[in-house]
């Protein structure tokens, strides 16, 4: 049989002649000339109605390379700022990837589909794709249960949004709340359930130091 060798997605154009204008393919259509697009073994036949004699003649089909293009990311999601390693593995030839990138990895910083168009060694192109997610980090606040400004024994109350998966003050705590009697300045660093982590403004607490009443006084 006749061997037509074509890449995943193409077609090859093919025509039977004879004769006779009575053909029939295997897979039932009836004209002389067609496209192949499938791998695959074709027999196609023509009736002469008056000698009532049929010739057949066969045709194959078979794929210039079954090599599927795959694209793989490391690691598979990301937090914002950070980037993300997209790459195509495989005998391949060369890489054009739709951020225009003409290399076997790419790297990224945003979310979005990416696609690559790749040439293997066989000659076929192919295009793989991939969409890649980029987590915002998150901007805890931190609110005050008073005013910013205290006196000698008094203390406030400083508290972070609630929702994170774990919290670290600059004090060294990891509570979601905080309560303190000196000034100075207060941080507190989230992480959210996508592994980001995210700090926040610099919230500055103020100590007044009262001086003793008169009459309190040593004469």
């Amino acid at each position: 049989d006749e061997v037509i060798m074509i890449c995943k997605g193409d077609s090859a154009f093919v025509e039977a002649r004879s004769a006779v204008d009575n053909y029939s393919w295997s897979d039932g259509v009836k004209s002389p000339g067609r496209y192949l697009t499938e791998p695959g073994r074709y027999i196609v036949s023509v009736y002469d109605r008056a000698t009532c004699a049929e010739s057949k003649d066969t045709i194959r089909v078979a794929l210039k390379s079954t090599f599927e293009p795959r694209i793989t990311s490391i690691p598979k999601t990301v937090c914002e700022g950070d980037s993300i390693t997209l790459s195509v593995d495989g005998p391949i030839n060369s890489w054009l990837w739709s951020n225009g990138d003409q290399t076997q990895s790419t790297f990224v910083k945003t979310s979005g589909k990416y696609t690559c168009v790749t040439l293997d060694s066989a000659g076929c192109t192919a295009t793989s794709e991939i969409t890649v997610t980029v987590n915002p980090r998150p901007r805890p606040t931190i609110q005050a249960n008073r005013s910013l400004t205290i006196c000698l024994d008094d203390v406030i109350t400083l508290t972070a949004p609630p929702g994170f998966r774990k919290y670290e003050w600059n004090t060294g705590e990891t509570g979601r709340s905080i309560t303190t009697d000196q000034g100075g300045d207060y941080v507190v660093t989230a992480v959210d359930d996508n592994g980001c982590i995210g700090t926040s403004d610099t919230t500055r607490g103020c100590l007044l130091y009262t001086s003793p009443s008169p009459r309190d006084r040593t004469r």
